[in-house]
């Protein structure tokens, strides 16, 4: 396994978003908290064997409804991952390996976080937090809010926010159905170890 500390280029460019799900009447509401941030870091694991690949690649899918694993083989992970037609499985194991590793070009300026296997080592200095909702139904069916109705119950959930966080929108009959990180603009790899310690650019 290959280890890698992940940062951003520049400041200010990692956003967290957090949903929030309540069903009313026929109608689903995401309410979504955006939070910005000055800066952070991840721990990402680069598989580099063929076991490793597999464990990876199916660790995304999770058990399947059969016990057998969603990759049986390596040829399997390539063919979903990669656009070619190479049959050796030592050229697909370093194919995929590039596929797996945070494309490091400045051509490339919008990570999702959690398309690598990744640990958050720190993210500090929160520079905005923004609140937004949607619901399902047009206005046509029951339960539909309008936009007085929606800002309303956006400001209800702003105001429990600010006073007791997770626990007011919980109360309010908010599920949290998951946190996304991304990063908008090129990153960097630092080699390093298991723990995140970066290795002396000396060594």
């Amino acid at each position: 396994m290959k280890y890698f500390v992940m940062e951003p280029t520049y400041k200010k460019s990692i956003q967290e978003e957090t949903v929030f799900k309540k069903e009313i009447d026929g109608n689903t509401f995401w309410a979504t908290l955006d939070v910005g941030w000055r800066w952070g870091s991840w721990l990402v694991r680069v598989p580099e064997t063929e076991e490793e690949i597999l464990s990876f690649a199916n660790e995304r899918f999770g058990d399947q409804s059969d016990g057998e694993p969603y990759y049986p083989d390596l040829q399997s992970v390539y063919d979903d991952y990669v656009s070619g037609d190479c049959e050796e499985s030592d050229e697909q194991i370093i194919e995929l390996i590039d596929v797996f590793t945070p494309d490091t070009s400045e051509a490339c300026t919008f990570h999702e976080v959690s398309d690598y296997d990744n640990e958050m080592l720190e993210t500090w200095d929160g520079c905005w937090e923004d609140w937004s909702i949607r619901q399902l139904v047009s206005e046509d069916h029951d339960g539909y809010l309008d936009e007085d109705e929606l800002d309303i119950m956006l400001e209800e959930i702003e105001e429990g926010w600010n006073e007791d966080g997770y626990e007011a929108v919980e109360q309010m009959d908010f599920i949290d159905v998951g946190c996304e990180f991304y990063i908008n603009c090129a990153v960097t790899l630092k080699p390093c170890d298991e723990n995140g310690k970066v290795f002396d650019e000396e060594e």
